[in-house]
């Protein structure tokens, strides 16, 4: 309780991390139209069922269609099909998904070492994973993503999510709060195994 404090002092730039956590939704389900029924011509009995056509055709809708979800991050309907965003989110969800398994090589790959938190250093990498210990992040959606003004190459995307902490764990000046909604607008670089990392973050919150 007392490093997270310590860290998001010493880290002012990562906007108030001790529970800069994620969400958990559901993906909804993709449904494919129903094959039509066979059809008599009157020159003798129906054709049975193109089974395995329309199977195929199912397939090739379920890989085309574009999805409101990626793993366990929302996109908002502007970003639905873009292809960037589809990225991001699944960077966001390698994260979050870390975030709430306490997956920590996993967490530190998604932080460019450049940025508020080096995972190669091993004071940093500790406190983040001592700030994280109690946190369980859901319901996160990715709302926006446009190019950042620096550095080259990298991308800001703007996310909203809930987190559930201990007590002792909750935002800088509120460490008692046990449900907090976070909008955060982060800089990610290209990169990692998700193809992007976190640089640096701003926050806002509120309690649940």
């Amino acid at each position: 309780m007392v490093l997270a404090a310590v860290f998001v002092a010493a880290l002012a730039l990562l906007a108030g991390y001790p529970q800069v956590s994620r969400w958990l939704a559901e993906a909804g389900d993709t449904v494919a139209a129903e094959p039509p029924p066979p059809t008599d011509d009157g020159d003798g009995p129906a054709d049975p069922p193109a089974t395995a056509d329309a199977t195929a055709s199912a397939d090739a809708y379920e890989e085309s269609a574009p999805v409101d979800y990626i793993g366990t991050v929302r996109l908002s309907q502007s970003l639905i099909g873009d292809p960037t965003a589809v990225s991001v989110a699944g960077a966001f969800d390698a994260y979050f998904t870390a975030v709430n398994n306490r997956d920590h090589p996993t967490l530190f790959a998604l932080y460019d070492p450049a940025g508020v938190v080096n995972p190669n250093n091993a004071t940093q990498a500790n406190a983040l994973a001592n700030a994280i210990s109690t946190t369980r992040d859901h319901h996160a959606q990715l709302h926006a993503v446009y190019v950042a003004a620096s550095p080259p190459g990298a991308v800001t995307a703007r996310v909203t999510f809930t987190s559930e902490q201990a007590p002792g764990y909750g935002p800088r000046g509120r460490e008692q709060e046990t449900c907090t909604n976070w909008d955060l607008t982060y800089t990610l670089t290209a990169g990692g195994p998700r193809a992007y990392r976190i640089l640096r973050s701003t926050a806002t919150s509120s309690a649940c």
